[in-house]
């Protein structure tokens, strides 16, 4: 109101025309001085505003961070936290004991300090076979300790193909009894593998020949060579490249029989020779194993002399299925068999953000063979076998 009651009073003097221009110019000057005290008194409350607002959000924030502090345990908060009970002095002795887990002192580690996944059970194992690119890995065991734990499964598929084969055999004698000798031998000749039947379209022969068996010194001798080699192949190669190889194995050297031996083939010796094959590459590719030399050297003896007894006169012994199913095992296994490397890491307990000041080094067991070269292995395999057979039954076919 003082403003518009100092712009009444020269009102009068508008008639003096000299007057004019000075109250032209006293009215703007009054009106800029005016505005002016206006926006200072509004800024200086703007001002009060923000600083009172200021004053709070880091109140606010303060409040918030503590909360969060304390219930992760972690930061300043722990000391101040002593209405809850627990003495300043044990409070600062956790913080002496703990360091964050990427503070631990890395040494000489050449691998993650801890792996996602890794399930720590009774028998050391951590099989992540869930996951495409999963690895297996050993218990960790202590430095300069010289005692390394490989990783194993339990192996049940070769004792399954164990049993098959003798459910077979025995499927044989039971038609063989109920339904006579002759019945007997058609349905095993309608399994066995007979190269004008594979040419003329009955492929399922080169797969179903290789469960059945001409009788019991045959039967006896392939289940004493299964039992004696493939929980222990299974072991170490786990179930799914085991299966892989012995299956594709008993494929090749079937495959092998019909391309190169006219003989009516049964048994299951070319699978076996695969797994022969495949312990031999697994011991190729891990060289630093205790005893790999030697094993390798066995073997070489094992299949030299049944080359040996197979190439005398007079033998029934398929050479060609018994080198097909080798080549295919042993190739598989240089693919798809574990690579184990020793790694160094700091041994962290499971589940925990934080460890022991004092955190030890350990040595595990690690399987370094990528995931996809297993599947890139068995597809190229399994496609070559088909090729193969694509040739034989054309060769065949033209043969007749």
């Amino acid at each position: 109101m003082s403003a518009f009651g100092a712009l009444k009073s020269p009102c009068t003097c508008l008639c003096r025309p000299f007057n004019k221009a000075p109250l032209r110019h006293t009215l703007s000057a009054r009106r800029h001085s005016t505005a002016s005290r206006y926006r200072k008194a509004t800024r200086c409350q703007e001002d009060e505003e923000r600083n009172a607002v200021g004053d709070k959000v880091p109140a606010a924030a303060q409040r918030t961070l503590d909360a969060l502090s304390a219930l992760l345990g972690t930061g300043e908060s722990d000391s101040k936290q002593t209405e809850s009970g627990a003495p300043q002095e044990g409070l600062a002795k956790e913080k002496e004991e703990k360091v964050q887990w990427w503070a631990a002192p890395p040494s000489n580690q050449t691998a993650a300090p801890r792996r996602h996944g890794t399930d720590p059970g009774t028998a050391g194992r951590a099989l992540n076979e869930g996951r495409p690119g999963a690895q297996r890995t050993g218990q960790p065991m202590k430095l300069g300790s010289n005692k390394f734990d490989i990783p194993t499964v339990d192996p049940y598929i070769a004792y399954g193909l164990l049993f098959l084969n003798l459910a077979v055999y025995g499927a044989g004698i039971g038609l063989a009894l109920t339904q006579g000798n002759d019945f007997s031998n058609d349905w095993f000749l309608s399994l066995a593998k007979i190269n004008e039947k594979v040419a003329g379209g009955e492929l399922y022969r080169l797969l179903t020949c290789t469960f059945l068996h001409a009788g019991l010194l045959h039967l006896g001798l392939n289940c004493y060579a299964l039992f004696s080699i493939g929980p222990d192949v299974e072991a170490v190669l786990g179930y799914r490249t085991f299966a892989t190889i012995y299956i594709l194995s008993g494929l090749g050297g079937s495959i092998a029989s019909f391309l190169f031996s006219d003989l009516v083939t049964v048994g299951a010796s070319g699978a076996i020779f695969g797994l022969l094959g495949a312990t031999a590459g697994y011991f190729l590719r891990n060289r630093q194993l205790q005893g790999a030399r030697q094993q390798l050297g066995r073997l070489a003896l094992v299949v030299g002399l049944n080359f040996l007894l197979g190439s005398s006169q007079g033998s029934m012994i398929d050479n060609s299925g018994h080198l097909g199913g080798l080549a295919v095992g042993l190739l598989l296994s240089l693919g798809m068999a574990p690579r184990w490397d020793v790694v160094r890491e700091t041994n962290i307990p499971a589940g925990s953000l934080s460890v022991p000041a004092d955190a030890e080094e350990v040595e595990v067991v690690v399987d370094n063979q990528p995931a996809s070269l297993r599947i890139v292995s068995a597809v190229s395999c399994a496609l070559s076998l088909i090729v193969l057979t694509g040739v034989g039954m054309y060769e065949r076919g033209v043969g007749q």
